[in-house]
């Protein structure tokens, strides 16, 4: 079985160990409740069963925390587009399903806000990508 685990990037900055490709972890996990448009990461690149779990050591997540080891297959650090707010230009806001996956063979202790410096604007509002963890792809997980 293959779970599909986001491991988000203030949690590895904060107190993560990084981990590589083909490597065996036990992580604390709770499954996302979130609507498929407000997920941290792609629902496409979730399990099979559209199903994603969030990592979590402190936990800042709701939901029944759940643990799970595994093999990692696959790391894919996560780019996420922030559009400025129309009432507050220097605040920032995800925009739903606004991502790119780059692939990595192991996950980076410190992740990069902003992406590619400053971007064109959208809709006439600013325009920023930042890596926001990574969506991790464990193989034979089983939760306990």
């Amino acid at each position: 079985m293959i779970r599909t685990v986001f491991y988000e990037d203030w949690e590895m900055e904060c107190c993560g160990t990084p981990f590589s490709v083909g490597d065996e972890v036990t992580w604390n996990v709770v499954r996302s409740t979130l609507p498929p448009g407000q997920r941290p990461a792609p629902v496409d690149a979730a399990d099979g069963a559209g199903e994603l779990f969030v990592f979590t050591a402190h936990s800042s997540q709701t939901g029944t925390p759940a643990t799970l080891t595994g093999r990692v297959r696959r790391i894919q650090v996560v780019i996420r587009g922030y559009r400025a707010s129309r009432r507050e230009p220097d605040s920032f806001s995800p925009v739903p399903g606004d991502f790119r996956l780059r692939p990595v063979d192991t996950c980076p202790k410190w992740f990069k806000q902003p992406v590619g410096g400053q971007l064109p604007p959208r809709d006439g509002r600013a325009y920023r990508q930042e890596e926001t963890g990574v969506l991790v792809e464990l193989e034979d997980a089983a939760e306990g």
